[in-house]
């Protein structure tokens, strides 16, 4: 009888310990995935604002990246190097907006990997808009307490999105009145050519 009351006891103890441990993880991660979802209303105040400086805080000092754009880069100043590119090919006047529309992250202890989709609109100076879609993926480490940004990339569908479309029309049209153009000079050298021979 003893043995089995002490074992009832043994067994509800384990029982509240779990209890507690599971709500006390519970916390820790629901925690852990508010700091993210604040680094990522922050990242959409950074690049909506043009101002990168305010991501500072949350990149790594190893951090490196690949962009959409197949830029390789390491650190802030050679993300705003590339930014500053791609709002230079906007054009004046242009402008760029991004809502983040992140997956649950995954926790790893000091380690999360956060995963989700970008929605852009651009618009470039000639007042053509350009919408698109880039999935991204991003490996964080807890630093002191506070969740960094180590890694991230982002890609794009190379076939079928708005940017591509818009590149290939540019392109048609130079080869397009490039083939007019020569075909202009072959026929006025052929005329002269037939002028000489007649």
């Amino acid at each position: 009888m003893k043995k089995t009351k002490y074992m009832m006891q043994t067994g509800l103890a384990i029982a509240v310990a779990c209890l507690m441990t599971g709500e006390t993880l519970y916390a820790d991660a629901e925690a852990d995935h508010n700091s993210l979802r604040q680094i990522k209303a922050s990242y959409e105040d950074a690049i909506n604002s043009g101002d990168l400086d305010k991501l500072a805080p949350y990149l790594s000092n190893d951090f490196t990246a690949v962009l959409a754009t197949g830029d390789s880069i390491k650190g802030l100043d050679q993300l705003k190097q590339v930014w500053q590119k791609i709002r230079a090919s906007l054009g004046p006047g242009g402008t760029y907006n991004g809502q983040l529309e992140p997956d649950l992250s995954d926790l790893f202890g000091d380690i999360a990997i956060t995963h989700g989709n970008v929605h852009e609109k651009v618009r470039m100076s000639s007042g053509k808009e350009l919408n698109f879609q880039t999935t991204w993926t991003a490996v964080l480490h807890r630093e002191n307490g506070q969740w960094k940004v180590v890694r991230a990339q982002a890609t794009m569908n190379p076939f079928e999105n708005e940017v591509v479309e818009m590149i290939y029309k540019k392109t048609k049209w130079s080869f397009g009145l490039g083939g007019l153009a020569l075909g202009l000079i072959a026929g006025f050298f052929a005329n002269n050519i037939r002028r000489r021979s007649a």
